[in-house]
């Protein structure tokens, strides 16, 4: 298969092993080991929302499906979710598709700080996914009160004409973080038992993972991997994350490193392997971002050979062109030809929108051949639903006391309610969100660190775990 054909390409959902996502996009760079980081912490650097609407009502996704076209083949994946009550979804234009498969957990070790997770960006109950009309895989989701994942259970195609089935437990700590993951499977035949245990170590105060462990095949541990994070002490940003397998005779080390522009955007990714006392690089990451949209418009990976005394770079690049509405209006994949010393275009990716904003359509052209050839298309379905965060809402939401006001980088929170979890949401003047924190509020001051925000005006809400809304209009100097 040529390295640009389309494909429903399988990616791990951040560097959670036993879940995968699938991604409409074949790009052939993705196949190196720093995407998945990326992309973990691309989905969290930024949010991606239309501006608020006057009603309540929004929109999330149903169903998905990706036609491939090979010849006279034509190849069929789709993809159907269901919901519970307020439950929606939400499109990330740095992931460029739908998560398919939901992440057990949301650990904060490659989240920017200041836009951390809101649980519910991805509340689906169920996803089931079909190859040509067939069930290939199902995914079911059970929540906690405060809408964190508290299990997961489903079943899979094991491609010899059987499935198998899988689960996941999470379990928290009182602060609400992940401490522990529990993968469970069978082959079919034999009982559902624990595949693997990952288990993640934090600071004192909760705020960054130190580091995680995982176990393979427990209790009898045939092998498994250590992560350790250090972060940097001015701006509390993950710096290097270094990597153990350990298998029986020693141990194979390797490293990641992170840097960032000034605004706190994800610049550059490497991943270096250790060969005695040195740190051979073997691929890197550069991103790029347009002043006006919250995605990456540039992606270029680089992968490193060596040949003797010389060492050689295969790089490919992805751009996103951004439209008149911001989102993306086309994205380009193009490879490097060594003989020309230009980038040959290879895959053109172009984006249609419903009145929502929300995408309908992307169509796949290809370029190889030099001459425009169709290779699929993805075709997106919504269904409307009551998101409880309207501007009617905010209207009538009762007054937050929160001082300093204006504000510079931190505002004190006097919450006059009983103690529980807490959502914040904050939006500006366009209506867009720039915010979201969840957090366990005490009665009385409740301090507040906030993202690095242009002189204005902004409206922040939050939401008790009964429903209830509060907000102040707040101005940063």
């Amino acid at each position: 298969m040529k390295p640009f054909h389309l494909l429903i390409l399988a990616f791990v959902a951040g560097i959670l092993p036993a879940h995968a996502q699938k991604n409409f996009f074949g790009q052939a760079e993705q196949v190196h080991s720093n995407a998945p980081i990326i992309r973990n912490m691309l989905s969290r650097q930024f949010t991606n929302e239309v501006a608020s609407k006057p009603t309540d009502m929004q929109q999330r996704i149903k169903a998905q499906a990706f036609t491939e076209l090979s010849g006279s083949t034509t190849t069929v994946d789709s993809f159907r979710y269901t919901y519970s009550d307020r439950n929606s979804s939400s499109y990330n234009y740095n992931d460029i598709g739908y998560n398919q498969d939901f992440e057990p957990a949301y650990a904060p070790m490659f989240i920017d700080h200041r836009y951390e997770y809101n649980p519910e960006d991805l509340l689906a109950d169920s996803i089931v996914s079909y190859n040509n009309g067939v069930v290939k895989d199902l995914q079911r989701a059970y929540y906690r009160s405060d809408k964190k994942i508290d299990s997961i259970s489903g079943f899979s195609d094991n491609n010899s004409g059987g499935l198998y089935r899988n689960s996941s437990a999470v379990f928290y700590t009182p602060e609400g973080h992940v401490s522990s993951i529990y993968a469970l499977k069978d082959n079919g035949v034999n009982p559902l038992d624990t595949y693997s245990v990952r288990n993640f170590y934090y600071n004192t105060d909760q705020s960054k993972v130190l580091a995680d462990t995982e176990f393979i095949n427990p209790p009898v541990v045939s092998a498994f991997s250590v992560n350790n994070y250090a972060y940097n002490a001015v701006n509390g940003r993950l710096d290097t994350m270094y990597t153990s397998f350990i298998y029986t005779g020693g141990a194979l080390l390797s490293r990641t490193l992170f840097s960032y522009y000034a605004d706190g955007k994800l610049a550059k990714v490497v991943r270096q392997a250790q060969e005695g006392t040195d740190w051979i690089t073997q691929n890197y990451d550069s991103l790029g971002y347009d002043g006006a949209s919250g995605y990456y418009t540039y992606w270029k990976q680089t992968s490193l050979y060596v040949s003797g005394s010389q060492v050689f770079e295969v790089s490919h690049l992805t751009r996103q062109f951004p439209g008149a509405s911001g989102h993306p209006d086309s994205t380009w994949q193009y490879a490097w030809n060594i003989e020309t010393g230009s980038w040959i275009p290879a895959i053109r990716w172009t984006f249609e929108y419903n009145e929502a904003g929300n995408p309908s359509k992307i169509v796949s052209t290809s370029y190889e051949s030099g001459s425009p050839q169709p290779m699929g298309h993805a075709v997106f379905y919504y269904e409307t639903y009551s998101d409880g965060l309207s501007i009617q809402d905010a209207a009538a939401s009762k007054v937050l006391p929160v001082f300093p006001n204006p504000f510079t980088d931190h505002i004190a929170i006097n919450w006059e309610q009983s103690q529980g979890t807490v959502y914040l949401h904050m939006v500006n003047i366009s209506g867009q969100t720039i915010f979201k924190k969840e957090m366990i509020f005490q009665v009385g001051i409740n301090m507040l660190s906030l993202p690095e925000l242009s002189a204005g005006t902004y409206m922040l809400q939050v939401r008790d775990n009964r429903g209830n809304v509060y907000n102040q209009r707040l101005i940063k100097k």
